[in-house]
């Protein structure tokens, strides 16, 4: 998890500026620019890590509120999720709570207020994936509906 906020925290700069049309969340789904409810970030979302089998478990609310449950280590915070594409979605997520305990990576450091952005494709309905931009090619992760 800590890689990825370094990543989330490291890209703010770059891309919190970034331009082009989106949607407000509103509720559990996104309203694409046609008007449509498309793709939700809500529910449950499960990283296995490869080697050392860890999960790390990401808890999305429909009211903006997310838990991350990786190895001891609990954070919690808000998000808005916003469709800036018809297939990529824009993911800020601010932690407010951190209880300092080891994550799957191995880091126990306090996250508390930290914030960053990354970019969401759907893949079929159970998979994300992670992005560090708008544009990027690059998957940062995979994650399943649980």
């Amino acid at each position: 998890m800590k890689r990825i906020l370094c990543i989330l925290v490291l890209m703010l700069p770059i891309i919190g500026c970034g331009g082009g049309s989106s949607s407000s969340y509103s509720g559990p789904g996104v309203t694409n620019s046609s008007g449509n409810e498309s793709r939700s970030i809500v529910g449950k979302w499960e990283l296995i890590f490869p080697g050392s089998l860890c999960e790390e478990t990401y808890d999305f609310k429909s009211n903006n509120n997310f838990t991350i449950n990786s190895l001891d280590e609990i954070s919690s915070g808000t998000y808005t999720f916003t469709s800036v594409t018809s297939t990529r979605y824009k993911l800020t997520m601010t932690i407010t709570a951190d209880n300092g305990e080891a994550d799957c990576e191995g880091d126990s450091s306090d996250d508390t207020g930290l914030t960053g952005t990354l970019y969401i494709e759907f893949s079929g309905t159970t998979a994300i994936r992670w992005f560090e931009s708008q544009t990027s090619t690059t998957v940062l992760r995979t994650m399943t509906k649980v």
